[in-house]
């Protein structure tokens, strides 16, 4: 037998535990803070929080595993109480008209409450109790005020999240910005001050040096179309310009570009094809060896770096080796993540890039391989699908 109970509170306690819901919480903390104070008003010993994702109810938050793994019937008393916005006593009377697993742990009643203010509903929430809920109407009346000031709760700690969200995402294309714009810039920056000792002693300047710093000039001018389009920053997609390519001559153009900067380093580029043509964006593939290239030399003493190109059945693989320090395999799982900075502090901005050439390449169709010990170097497989090959 299971006695009735009377739910008894009063303004003062609504008052009291709404105060809990002030504090700056996020939207989980929110979710479990707003049914334990439920369930300590009606003195119940179980409560679990509905919100509506998708046009379905789900389970967001319950005090036991039991609860939150239960189904939720999409046309039963919690649909029924996020319809109409009132407040629902249940008593149960036998396991069919609760969950089997629910009523096994010793629930016989419920109260549904809506979590809305004005028009606009965010949930249910429904606490549970051993013994069977009596309920006034005043007490409705209260738990309905609850159920509102709850849902503000609930909308300011999704707008939180949703401003956290945005910052995070501002934050990582102005480091991808800073991180991209670096290379070109000190490039276009080295080679114009190479013409400029020229033009000095009244020399012509090299061609190759004009050619190299219009490349980069170009380069630049389209990271910052990408940098500068709200969709790029909104949704993280970059930009692309797909034609037929020369992967040879995109490897070229990157070696050129680290050349002058990091003298002391020897870039060896080896292969035996006539041509090697695939369909993508010039200038994105650029960015991809650039990037690998630029962390085989952050990582490394001045040595040689082997750049190897060969065409397989899979396509046109890009093999890159270096003498570097390596990376732990505990942090090689991670490396294409979007801040992952890795286990030494001098590896910081390389996960930044690594999800930038992640990205690019498989926009392209592309694969990537890193292999690498520490203190053994780091050999990069990229693997790109021949134009002939494209669908």
């Amino acid at each position: 037998m299971h006695l009735a109970k009377e739910t008894q509170f009063t303004w003062e306690d609504i008052y009291n535990s709404s105060l809990n819901l002030l504090f700056p919480l996020t939207l989980e903390e929110t979710y479990k803070t707003a049914v334990l104070e439920a369930k300590k008003l009606l003195h119940a010993e179980h409560g679990t929080l509905l919100r509506e994702q998708d046009g379905v109810l789900r389970r967001v938050y319950a005090t036991h595993d039991t609860i939150l793994n239960a189904d939720v019937s999409q046309t039963g008393r919690t649909m029924q109480v996020f319809t109409s916005k009132e407040p629902l006593v249940s008593i149960f009377k036998s396991k069919q008209e609760a969950h089997e697993e629910i009523w096994n742990m010793g629930i016989r009643s419920a109260i549904f409450i809506p979590l809305s203010y004005e028009d606009r509903v965010v949930g249910v929430m429904n606490i549970m109790s051993k013994k069977n809920f009596v309920v006034r109407d005043e007490t409705f009346l209260m738990l309905k005020l609850f159920g509102a000031l709850i849902s503000q709760a609930i909308y300011k700690a999704d707008e939180y999240k949703r401003t956290e969200e945005a910052v995070l995402v501002r934050d990582l294309f102005i480091a991808m910005a800073s991180h991209e714009l670096k290379t070109p810039l000190t490039s276009i920056m080295l080679y114009a001050e190479l013409i400029k000792k020229q033009t000095d002693k009244n020399m012509q300047p090299r061609s190759v040096y004009v050619e190299i710093l219009l490349k980069q000039s170009k380069l630049l001018s389209n990271l910052i179309n990408d940098i500068l389009q709200t969709h790029t920053l909104k949704q993280k997609k970059l930009h692309y310009s797909f034609e037929k390519v020369s992967i040879i001559q995109v490897i070229e153009v990157a070696i050129s570009t680290l050349r002058v900067s990091f003298a002391k380093y020897s870039f060896t580029f080896q292969h035996k094809l006539q041509d090697a043509y695939v369909y993508g964006d010039f200038y994105k593939l650029v960015q991809v060896i650039t990037n690998i290239l630029n962390n085989a030399v952050k990582f490394s003493q001045p040595s040689v770096i082997k750049i190897s190109l060969r065409e397989s059945k899979r396509g046109f693989s890009i093999i890159i080796r270096d003498q570097g320090k390596g990376i732990a395999a505990k942090d090689l799982p991670h490396i294409f993540d979007e801040f992952y900075k890795g286990g030494q502090k001098q590896q910081i901005g390389m996960g930044l890039g690594m999800y930038l050439v992640k990205n690019i390449l498989d926009s392209h169709k592309g694969t990537i391989h890193v292999a690498s010990k520490l203190h053994k170097g780091t050999k990069v497989t990229i693997i790109l699908p021949t134009y002939d090959s494209r669908t």
